[in-house]
């Protein structure tokens, strides 16, 4: 199956799409990267191909309408608005899991940027639901106990120079309860613009899918709703550098 375009209804709004999974994928990445601009730039491309040549399905969303793009080039930002944006995600896992492609298949979320806390939001709403998050780049910090309701595997993902980001990071990571892992990327800026960050940054958060997904034993479509339940043991947050 070839890139095809997709519609996506959330809150009375239809989000532009592009998503391709094939007969071999063994699960599919959200994406949702905190950017305005089209899922179909020839950036995500490039993150596509790679996971394409990894097994992974991929599913990248315009999380705003071209009207709200015109707005934040004026106004505050709606990629700002993390309720709006968690609901929105909320909204593409639901959608994506009543696709006849999915059949079964695990998801993952990869979130960036200012859309990081509501993807961890998201996560944190559909529990089990959810085989793995990536954060790249972002602030996952959030008010309240939500952090210790996401139970998927997560991944965070921050540059060396981005030092306030990696202190937001740092915090994050306490409050989670579930696996998780900080990695900081040597000689990275906040975007991993360098040539050599960004093509570690991909091979981190495809092995990171990848392992999951291959360990992910699914549910039936039937289980999989919003608040799902389940413990999962304390463990101390891994720290390192790459």
């Amino acid at each position: 199956m070839m890139m095809h375009a997709v519609l996506i209804p959330s809150g009375g709004v239809t989000l532009n799409a592009d998503m391709e999974i094939e007969q071999h994928s063994i699960g599919v990445v959200i994406f949702a990267l905190g950017a305005p601009g089209r899922c179909n730039s020839p950036r995500n491309k490039v993150v596509g191909d790679y996971f394409k040549s990894r097994a992974l399905g991929t599913l990248f969303v315009d999380f705003l309408t071209p009207e709200e793009e015109k707005m934040e080039a004026v106004t505050e930002s709606p990629l700002a608005d993390t309720p709006l944006l968690a609901s929105r995600i909320s909204d593409t896992i639901e959608w994506l899991l009543l696709q006849s492609e999915v059949k079964g298949l695990p998801i993952g979320l990869y979130g960036g940027n200012s859309a990081a806390a509501a993807t961890l939001v998201a996560a944190a709403e559909w529990q089990k639901g959810i085989a793995a998050v990536v954060i790249r780049g972002g602030d996952p910090t959030l008010k309240g106990n939500a952090l210790q309701k996401v139970i998927s595997p997560t991944l965070l993902l921050v540059g060396e120079k981005d030092v306030g980001v990696i202190k937001m990071n740092e915090e994050a990571i306490h409050h989670l309860l579930c696996h998780r892992e900080l990695v900081i990327i040597p000689g990275a800026s906040h975007l991993f613009e360098e040539p050599t960050t960004k093509n570690q940054v991909l091979t981190l958060a495809a092995d990171w899918f990848t392992e999951r997904f291959t360990d992910w034993e699914h549910a039936s479509q039937s289980t999989l709703a919003p608040h799902g339940t389940g413990g999962v043991p304390r463990m101390k947050p891994i720290h390192r550098n790459r």
